[in-house]
């Protein structure tokens, strides 16, 4: 799954380092960069503060393709 390399991009694309996505998101950075560099899934809820603090549809996150 791309997930993690979705959420990067999404937050590149909007100038937001990664401190400000995590407080956004209500998470911690650690957990955020774990995230990103697909070490871990993320649960549903955690998933869901993610893309309300990128402003984005959850769906985004998980269908995104650069290619596309």
């Amino acid at each position: 799954m791309l997930l993690g390399r979705n959420i990067r991009s999404f937050r590149q694309a909007k100038n937001m380092k990664q401190t400000e996505l995590a407080e956004r998101a209500g998470i911690s950075i650690s957990y955020l960069c774990e995230i990103e560099k697909e070490k871990t899934v993320p649960s549903i809820k955690t998933l869901l503060k993610i893309a309300r603090a990128l402003k984005v549809e959850c769906s985004l996150l998980i269908n995104h393709s650069e290619e596309i």
